[in-house]
């Protein structure tokens, strides 16, 4: 079973899951900018070398989950321990011909009542914490900024998407929101997503959460954040208002919160989580195909 997960992985999503193929992948680039706040912001770019003959590339912003861009939550003192998701989505992506840009939401942060850093892991802060609806959405346009003010990069302002993960997904959920003064990115993807976001957007009942550009969800049936129907709510208000850019939610039968972090079956990974892995990176690469042809 293992040796058919794994083939199934590498054929949907071109993960080669031995050593010797992470270790042809090339090493992110550190990079940095400031958002509109004020707070310059570590970035991390993944691109193939580019020349001035050659046509601007479409490009995604990553947007990592309330435990930080790195390791165990923490950076080392080099910033080089980016998330294994992160390394494998940003590669992915270039293989795919797009940039990809990973934020650092937490890092250059500081508390604004005591200046002391903040911590690296916002899980289970709430609304205390680096906000989704108020902070987030503005580490991404900067980002953006960052990709188009960049010459080298090669980038098409047209043709830049977002890419999100839990407390990051409810993120790019945001920055996608008709409110938003700014409306540059051409579509977006959530995973797994808490749709709740603390009452943002006429809260749940009342949602009146519409995106300007194309957004898709993946979520797991046995995550708690799909169980609280939040997402769907939300979702079925947009569509009830006439949107058609709340596109329909993809669910996996059985598998949990962070299901994409399963590369095979283990004591942490479940058979449904590795499928789920599988199905949605494969989905989540034809929509940005799509999306920024």
């Amino acid at each position: 079973m293992k040796t058919c997960i794994q083939s199934a992985l590498i054929a949907a999503f071109g993960f080669a899951i031995s050593v010797s193929a992470h270790a042809q992948q090339s090493a992110p680039v550190p990079v940095s900018f400031t958002n509109a706040q004020g707070i310059a912001l570590k970035g991390f770019l993944f691109a193939a070398a580019a020349s001035e003959t050659d046509v601007p590339r479409g490009a995604v912003i990553m947007m990592h989950g309330c435990g930080g861009a790195y390791s165990y939550s923490q950076p080392n003192a080099g910033y080089t321990n980016i998330q294994t998701l992160f390394r494998e989505w940003g590669n992915a992506l270039v293989r795919d011909g797009y940039v990809a840009l990973l934020v650092d939401s937490f890092t250059g942060r500081t508390d604004p009542s005591t200046g002391a850093a903040v911590p690296q892991n916002q899980c289970g802060n709430g609304a205390a914490g680096v906000s989704e609806v108020k902070d987030r959405p503005l580490d991404a346009l900067a980002g953006y900024d960052y990709l188009v003010r960049t010459a080298s990069v090669r980038v098409d302002p047209h043709r830049i998407a977002l890419l999100g993960w839990s407390h990051g997904g409810s993120s790019v959920m945001a920055a996608l929101s008709t409110t938003q003064a700014r409306q540059p990115f051409r579509a977006g993807v959530s995973f797994y997503p808490g749709c709740g976001l603390y009452g943002a957007f006429g809260g749940i009942v009342n949602s009146a959460y519409v995106p300007y550009a194309p957004f898709k969800i993946f979520h797991g049936e046995a995550d708690p954040l799909y169980m609280t129907g939040y997402c769907q709510t939300r979702r079925d208000r947009a569509w009830q208002a006439g949107d058609t850019n709340f596109r329909i939610i993809e669910e996996y039968a059985g598998a949990r919160h962070s299901f994409d972090g399963c590369r095979s079956v283990s004591g942490s990974c479940i058979l449904e989580d590795v499928v789920a892995k599988s199905k949605a990176d494969a989905a989540a690469r034809n929509f940005f195909s799509d999306m920024l042809r």
